[in-house]
């Protein structure tokens, strides 16, 4: 997993830390996002919930795609190369991790498709015998159907990673403190 630690000398020589992990940070955003799409939609604030769940899956779409990259970096899977198409590289890990395991179908079309339209609007998706466009977005993204395709991801990403011998998520405030012991005394660790 791609993670970053800072290490910052104040003017009068005071030293401190901070860890990054922006895929561990996007699931985070995923849950909290579709939570406030949730509470929104119960308050009856659909523009508010919009927004959210807008945001919601591109960080869990985002998320996905980071995790992807690390898996292709950290191990050899053959058949993935970065020029590849997202879906190629799935695929191709997919195919490695099942030599090693179980690894449920993740059928993510209609989700990347809106996360596609959010990403580049005017265009349209095919998704079988449907055409989605803008109006998809405020029509078809629900709580339900956000938190289903969370599902979905988390449990193949689960597979992958476990089969793999990937770290998906990165505790940084531990990652920090660490560091902060192994140096001695800083003046502050961040959990950023």
């Amino acid at each position: 997993m791609d993670k970053q630690i800072v290490i910052t000398v104040g003017p009068d020589g005071t030293i401190s830390s901070s860890a990054y992990c922006l895929p561990t940070d996007l699931w985070q955003d995923y849950l909290y996002f579709l939570n406030e799409a949730e509470v929104y939609d119960l308050r009856g604030k659909k523009r508010s919930a919009n927004r959210c769940l807008r945001a919601a899956l591109l960080c869990l779409f985002s998320h996905l795609e980071g995790m992807v990259h690390q898996i292709c970096l950290e191990k050899t899977i053959p058949g993935s190369n970065k020029n590849d198409s997202f879906a190629v590289r799935i695929h191709s890990v997919h195919q490695e991790a099942t030599k090693l395991g179980a690894v449920p179908a993740m059928n993510i079309r209609f989700g990347k498709s809106l996360r596609d339209i959010i990403a580049h609007p005017g265009i349209k998706k095919h998704v079988g015998d449907n055409v989605l466009t803008e109006v998809s977005i405020y029509e078809e993204l629900s709580v339900a159907t956000l938190r289903s395709m969370g599902e979905v991801v988390n449990t193949w990403l689960e597979a992958v990673c476990s089969l793999l011998g990937i770290e998906r998520f990165t505790d940084t405030k531990s990652l920090a403190e660490d560091l902060g012991e192994q140096l001695g005394s800083l003046e502050g660790t961040a959990e950023v």
